[in-house]
Order: C-alpha cells, then structure tokens, then sequence
C-alpha cells in the first residue's frame, strides 16, 4: 500500500469495532517497499468490545489487539504469504477507553525458515501494552 492515511486504515474495521486512528508514519526501504508503520489511535470508549469486558472497570479485549494488528499488518504488508503462526504474545498492561497510544508494525525477514514475521506493539511514551510476532 503506498499511502497509508487514517481514513484508509478506518474502512478496514466497522465503526463500533474500529480504534480511531489519528495519524501514521511509514518507513519504506530503498525499492519503496513497507518496512515499517507507527500508527497513532485513540480507543473510543463506546467500543462493542468493552461491553462486559469487564463491568465496571472495562478493558480492550487482547483478542481485539491481536485482530486489530493482524488486520492492519495482512492490509499494509501487501506481499505477505499466508498466516503460519503467531508467537511471542504478550499482554504486559490494560488498554482501557479513551486511551492514546501507537501501534507499530515491523517486518522482519527470517532467513532461517524462509519466513516473514511482522512484529507489533502497542505502547504510549511511557507504557508497553502489549507485543507479539506473526510469522507468514
């Protein structure tokens, strides 16, 4: 994908599933492939995900992080093969509404086992929310 703006990223998801992205930052590499994305997102507290998750105190799902990043990484990095495995997730902080953080995805090339990985994670300036790599 060569321009990736917020209103792109926003027709991927349906409106009460989807973060609100605010802005993006692409790194390409010398033949203009995506290398990597920084994505700015709020996540708005009117969310479907947040209803009984958990009552009184709502939390952002880990399976909607991992939907959420995994949508965005087979969208933008167009040349990936097919999902093999996910690994490495972790969880470290909650994301609750009305958070603003980044998301940022970057591709790894695995010389080893012939595989591509897309590394994400979700983070603020002084929080890491949550990690993992998908491996095509």
């Amino acid at each position: 994908m060569t321009n990736v703006t917020p209103d792109i990223l926003s027709d991927l998801f349906e409106a009460k599933e989807s973060p609100i992205f605010l802005h993006t930052t692409c790194m390409k590499n010398d033949v203009n492939i995506l290398q990597s994305i920084d994505i700015q997102l709020n996540v708005p507290k009117d969310l479907h995900w947040f209803a009984g998750h958990f009552p009184g105190t709502p939390v952002l799902p880990g399976i909607v992080q991992v939907n959420w990043a995994g949508t965005l990484a087979k969208t933008l990095f167009d040349d990936l093969a097919h999902f093999k495995k996910m690994t490495n997730v972790k969880f470290k902080r909650m994301i609750m509404p009305e958070a603003e953080l980044s998301l940022t995805l970057s591709r790894k090339w695995d010389q080893k086992n012939n595989t591509q990985q897309i590394k994400f994670s979700y983070f603020d300036k002084e929080v890491v929310f949550s990690t993992g790599i998908f491996t095509f």
